[in-house]
């Protein structure tokens, strides 16, 4: 049974002729795609034999071969295909940056990009604007009491004018997304805590600042979710 985070990227993949999956573990994303008739065909990429051999033999199982391909690649460096769509989740931030950056010039104009980052989340937005991208939208999940945000996102010039923006998220804040609302909601009585714990020991001033800088970021982005 696929798991929710990966039904939810499935869910933001647009109608295309050719999906590329890169870093496609158990192949379950384009083969997924491909039976709900998302995408016509899929690229399964990875960088390490292991993988696409798990990936290979769940397509066969589904008698896909000649609606999925597999192929062996760092990132985007061996992409010789024209695709419409593009998942990259599963990885670090920073790993996804470099990805995206390296294969900046095979991705089309209309290309959508589905990603999933796993850490450095803030900083992979500013990544983003920073690399001609505009975020289109963010989807919040929660799998096995994690929290989990995918992003699409296009060629384009975008920024954000509110830092709290780069931080959560345009936007989820603004679609009052109820995952990202959960969310920061623990996210502030965690930050609370830490601070009565800081506050009562001999913690660094500028320790104590950085909290105290976070859990205003998170109730400003709270009033996000509560306006209206």
């Amino acid at each position: 049974m696929i798991s929710k985070r990966l039904s939810e990227i499935i869910d933001l993949i647009p109608q295309c002729d050719l999906l590329l999956d890169v870093g496609t573990d158990h192949g379950y994303v384009p083969i997924e795609a491909v039976k709900r008739g998302i995408a016509k065909k899929a690229l399964a990429t990875d960088v390490n034999h292991g993988p696409l051999e798990r990936a290979g033999d769940n397509v066969e199982r589904e008698g896909l071969e000649d609606f999925i391909k597999l192929k062996q690649s760092d990132g985007l460096k061996s992409i010789t295909e024209d695709f419409d769509a593009v998942v990259i989740s599963g990885m670090g931030g920073d790993l996804m940056a470099k990805i995206i950056r390296e294969g900046s010039q095979k991705i089309g104009e209309h290309s959508m990009l589905i990603l999933q980052p796993q850490s450095n989340i803030p900083e992979f937005r500013t990544f983003l604007h920073e690399s001609g991208f505009m975020i289109l939208k963010e989807k919040w999940v929660m799998e096995q009491e994690k929290y989990y945000v995918i992003i699409t996102a296009q060629k384009g010039e975008e920024k954000y004018e509110d830092p709290v923006f780069y931080r959560f998220g345009k936007s989820g804040l603004e679609d009052k997304d109820p995952c990202l609302a959960s969310f920061l909601k623990k996210e502030k009585i965690k930050f609370k805590d830490i601070l009565e714990e800081l506050l009562m020991s001999d913690a660094k001033a500028t320790h104590i600042k950085r909290v105290e800088d976070t859990l205003k970021d998170i109730e400003h982005a709270l009033m996000y979710l509560e306006d209206g």
